[in-house]
Formats: structure tokens, C-alpha cells, sequence
């Protein structure tokens, strides 16, 4: 039920908003939705977003469901999952009090979504250049 409420944000989020809308206006639209229910829902929101997420228990189409907000306002789901990675970010550090007391951040918010939003489409990697996944994964495992 939290992963429903979560996502029905985001939703409610998005079809606020007028046809044609830019890509930074979603996104921040997207931002405030995410930030106000996390804030006033805890321990909902980590119960949604701490530990591996069990997928074999979802209901099919939940997590797509969920997630498609912001893939729709972000462009492309790698770039989804680095605004999601935002946005999780200023959260939980929120919601951990590890910002100072004078830090704005409201501002710092914008600032994020503004470099999402107003970012090009990023370049796909050269033919036969290794992912930064694949890096990752090497040097984790000594090759």
C-alpha cells in the first residue's frame, strides 16, 4: 500500500500539470510530490526505498506503474534512475537531519532539478568502450 501512495504522488504530480509542459517544470513538479510525502510519511517512505526491493512480491505492474512519472518527465530511464537517485538523496539526508540547520534546501533542490532538466540527452558510449558498470564490476572482482 506505501508503494501505491508513493507512486500515486508522482501521478497526481504529473497530471496536474498542462499539456506541453517543459521538462523542468515536471521534473520539479515530480521533486515537490516525492519530497512532501516522504516528509510526511517517514517511515513509509523508508519502508519503500530501504533494502532490496522484493519484486517477486510486488503486484505485476507496480513498480513500472510507479515508477513511470518520472521516466516520462525525465526522458529515458537512465536518466530516471539518476534523478531518482536525486531525489532519494536529498531525502534521506533530510529526513536523517544531516544538512546543517541554515542549509536552503529548497535551493539546492532546484539546482538538481534544473541540471536534469536542462541537460542534453547524454551521448551514447563509443562501440567497444566497456560501461561504467562493467569497469565497476571488474575491478570488484580483481580483472
Amino acid at each position: 500500500e506505501a508503494f501505491r501512495g508513493f507512486g500515486g504522488a508522482g501521478h497526481a504530480a504529473m497530471d496536474a500539470l498542462p499539456h506541453g509542459t517543459s521538462r523542468t517544470s515536471q521534473l520539479r513538479a515530480l521533486g515537490r510530490a516525492y519530497r512532501v510525502w516522504a516528509l510526511a510519511h517517514p517511515h513509509l517512505y523508508r519502508l519503500v526505498t530501504e533494502g532490496e526491493l522484493r519484486r517477486d512480491v510486488l503486484p505485476d505492474g507496480l513498480e513500472a506503474w510507479a515508477a513511470e512519472p518520472v521516466v516520462t518527465a525525465a526522458g529515458s530511464e537512465p536518466r530516471a534512475r539518476a534523478v531518482w537517485a536525486f531525489a532519494h538523496g536529498m531525502t534521506i539526508l533530510e529526513l536523517d537531519g544531516r544538512f546543517p540547520p541554515d542549509a536552503d534546501l529548497d535551493a539546492a533542490w532546484e539546482q538538481g532539478i534544473r541540471a536534469f532538466g536542462e541537460a542534453p540527452p547524454p551521448d551514447h558510449a563509443e562501440e567497444g568502450s566497456a560501461s561504467d558498470s562493467e569497469v565497476i564490476s571488474r575491478s570488484m572482482n580483481g580483472t
